[in-house]
């Protein structure tokens, strides 16, 4: 089923949804016209409201993705990593340790450049 056969589906679903909701009993009574009527009022909403639905579903299937999340914990990890490191290097130089801060500096370079190196694929 292709999205434009889904959202078509969804409309309908959406407009019978509607009539039943501002038409209650008398909606087995209402003629088609009268019916069109009042949708005539309410598509653009309905439109509205199916795209919305719609797009919300693909982000929330993008973000369930395996690589999704295992690219959020890599980015912590970077995150994590890129802080701890620049607090030692913080230390280091308050020290006038600079083998330390050089070895600081080369890491955090490096930690800062990973997502990029890993992500070309």
């Amino acid at each position: 089923m292709g999205k434009a056969q889904l959202r078509e589906m969804l409309i309908e679903i959406q407009k019978e949804e509607a009539l039943r909701e501002f038409l209650g009993d008398k909606f087995n009574e209402a003629t088609d016209g009268e019916k069109e009527h009042f949708l005539s009022f309410v598509i653009n909403e309905i439109n509205n409201d199916v795209d919305k639905m719609l797009n919300e579903h693909v982000e929330q299937h993008l973000r369930n993705l395996p690589e999704q999340k295992s690219h959020i914990k890599l980015m912590i990890f970077y995150t994590s990593f890129s802080i701890l490191l620049t607090g030692l290097s913080g230390y280091a130089i308050n020290e006038k340790n600079w083998a330390v801060v050089v070895f600081a500096y080369v890491l955090l370079i490096a930690t800062q450049s990973l997502p990029y190196i890993i992500n070309k694929k």
